[in-house]
């Protein structure tokens, strides 16, 4: 868990420092926004993926639609309590500080902030050659 921290700790540091990218993303929901950070193309033995490194603000009352990522994505919980669930799983609460996993080509059927508060999320995605960021489900 440690280590966990420290990486994350460390990734954001390295986030802060780089120039910001807007990013649009209409399955998002309402109120919402997510904010390209970084791309960054990885090394050879992974089959041409990049890593896409997005910061998302989901508002209050405002779930987004289902949708599927174009590779393994990544979640780490910055600010606040997100409620996630992929294909037929129950819903789960993921609280501030701890990570989240969705398989790549998994739908992404529930994403949404709880409490009536707004969660902040880094999102890192190992995007495969040729796919889209997201698409609908």
């Amino acid at each position: 868990m440690t280590s966990r921290r420290k990486w994350f700790g460390w990734t954001l540091a390295a986030l802060a420092a780089l120039p910001r990218h807007a990013a649009a993303q209409d399955d998002a929901g309402e109120g919402s926004a997510v904010r390209e950070l970084h791309r960054q193309p990885l090394l050879s033995d992974t089959g041409g993926r990049e890593a896409i490194f997005l910061e998302v603000t989901l508002e209050p009352g405002g779930p987004s639609r289902p949708h599927v990522h174009g590779g393994i994505v990544l979640g780490y919980v910055l600010e606040g309590r997100f409620r996630f669930a992929i294909g037929d799983d129950d819903a789960r609460v993921v609280e501030e500080g701890q990570a989240f996993f969705e398989p790549s080509g998994a739908v992404h059927r529930v994403s949404e902030a709880v409490d009536g508060k707004r969660v902040r999320l880094l999102a890192i995605i190992l995007l495969e050659p040729g796919k889209q960021v997201v698409t609908p489900a």
